[in-house]
């Protein structure tokens, strides 16, 4: 199965997605909308096949998650999230996010996510015994119109914070500043982004997004602080006579004292098929 939670996700970034093979059960009590995740193994989305997870004593391991979602009367949603993988890591995450119409053209949004990450039992997996990470993101939205502005910080608390499973997964983070290449979520990392979105009412279909995230004070052993910085556009058109066809172009623009410089383009056509 392809999951979408905060704790344990796949990605789509490429034509065939990476994917998880798990048992989900979820069930309704009193408004809340619970889940319960046991994974024992993935396939990455380069690879062909699924592998079982493995720690570094060659023993198989499995990972257990449970999440809650619930939405106040006041409109304000709670989504929690545990998980664990005996001996190798465990995660816990928060997420509060809160909209308040102002007007029938203006909305303003507030969300917070908070992840934290320690190493398990042994710590036989990609994280050391001592690891340890906090990562706090909080965005300000304000949709007028047509458009949305936003603007996100992001900070983490520790040891670069390491959301992977197994250290080659594609398990991701939640939050704002995760975007097309870089997570921001290196040690001691602060980062804040700007972006702006618009759906051209002219051309029904077609819509535009750019955001540019920048993060400083990277801790690096020995040397100054590190520094990068991610700028993203995105072009996408729904075509209207062919129901769940889009065409999507995506922008990207990396620098940075942790990894490789980039200029990336990618062109995706998906469409999506309802099976009933």
């Amino acid at each position: 199965m392809v999951l979408d939670t905060p704790l344990l996700n796949d990605s789509d970034s490429r034509s065939t997605p990476s994917s998880t093979q798990a048992v989900m059960a979820q069930a309704q009590l009193s408004g809340a909308n619970l889940y319960a995740i046991w994974s024992d193994q993935s396939s990455a989305k380069t690879n062909q096949s699924f592998e079982k997870y493995t720690d570094r004593s060659g023993s198989d391991y499995d990972i257990k998650v449970i999440g809650l979602g619930y939405t106040f009367d006041n409109g304000l949603d709670l989504n929690l999230a545990y998980a664990q993988a005996d001996d190798v890591l465990k995660q816990s995450y928060l997420n509060l996010s809160y909209s308040y119409k102002i007007s029938d053209r203006i909305t303003v949004t507030l969300d917070g996510h908070f992840y934290s990450g320690e190493a398990a039992g042994r710590a036989l997996g990609h994280v050391s015994a001592d690891y340890d990470s906090d990562l706090l993101n909080l965005a300000a939205q304000l949709a007028f119109g047509h458009s949305k502005l936003t603007l996100s910080y992001q900070q983490v608390d520790g040891d670069e914070y390491q959301e992977s499973w197994k250290g080659d997964d594609d398990n991701g983070l939640s939050t704002w500043n995760s975007v097309q290449r870089l997570d921001f979520d290196r040690a001691e990392e602060q980062s804040w982004q700007l972006r702006f979105d618009h759906e051209f009412q002219q051309v029904p279909g077609l819509s535009f997004m750019t955001r540019y995230t920048r993060g400083d004070n990277i801790e690096r052993v020995g040397q100054t602080d590190g520094s990068e910085w991610e700028r993203n556009v995105e072009l996408q058109y729904a075509f209207q006579d062919i129901n769940g066809l889009s065409l999507r172009w995506r922008n990207s623009t990396v620098r940075s004292t942790e990894t490789y410089h980039s200029n990336e383009n990618r062109l995706m056509l998906n469409y999506k098929i309802a099976l009933k």
